[in-house]
């Protein structure tokens, strides 16, 4: 039986994801999203949550199709792993499953929305994280006075990957004592609980 405090516990962190989506100012609106190399090298670093399905268990973020963590996925076992971290409730969401890439149809029509300065992240001439001589962003020179059709092409580098919440752990700080809650997904696709040592 799931105690109430569980459920409360549950309930208030997918209230800050589903208030994140697509809210960078918001505390879960950029989580520090996380993969591993076919070497077992970690890489971190802060994305925008573009989604979040309370009832699927499933999130959404953007990606340059070239990027490193899209090789992680298809090299390590294709997992990755989320935290969240909210400064004012003092609650850490960190979680991971398996991560795949939406369907190229869903991919295009998301691409499509995006006005031309969201574009930018997907359109460099090389791929993301390639060595430079000196500072540039790697987009075409005349890209600020391109118009919007003109920025087409970067529709190719455009993913949407979405992450299955297989385990998440919840830390709730509080100087009264703190919480820690692991949430598992069973094979009935339901959420078991357990309290676990901070």
């Amino acid at each position: 039986m799931v105690a109430k405090a569980q459920k409360s516990l549950w309930k208030s962190a997918w209230k800050l994801l589903l208030e994140g989506q697509n809210s960078p100012k918001l505390p879960y609106g950029t989580p520090v999203v996380s993969t591993v190399s076919a070497t077992g090298i970690p890489y971190s670093r802060v994305m925008v949550l573009r989604g979040a399905s309370k009832v699927e268990g499933e999130l959404l973020c953007y990606t340059d199709r070239r990027s490193l963590k899209v090789s992680h996925l298809k090299q390590g076992g294709g997992f990755m792993a989320w935290t969240f971290w909210s400064p004012t409730q003092q609650l850490q969401f960190s979680c991971s499953g398996p991560t795949t890439e939406l369907p190229e149809r869903v991919c295009r029509k998301t691409f499509l929305d995006l006005p031309k300065h969201s574009r930018k992240a997907y359109a460099a001439l090389s791929r993301p994280g390639t060595r430079l001589t000196e500072p540039s962003d790697g987009l075409p020179d005349d890209w600020t006075d391109r118009p919007m059709n003109q920025t087409d092409y970067a529709e190719v580098n455009f993913l949407v990957l979405k992450t299955k919440i297989t385990r998440a752990e919840i830390l709730q700080l509080n100087r009264e004592g703190n919480r820690r809650l692991l949430v598992e997904r069973n094979v009935q696709e339901n959420w078991d609980f357990q309290w676990l040592v901070p």
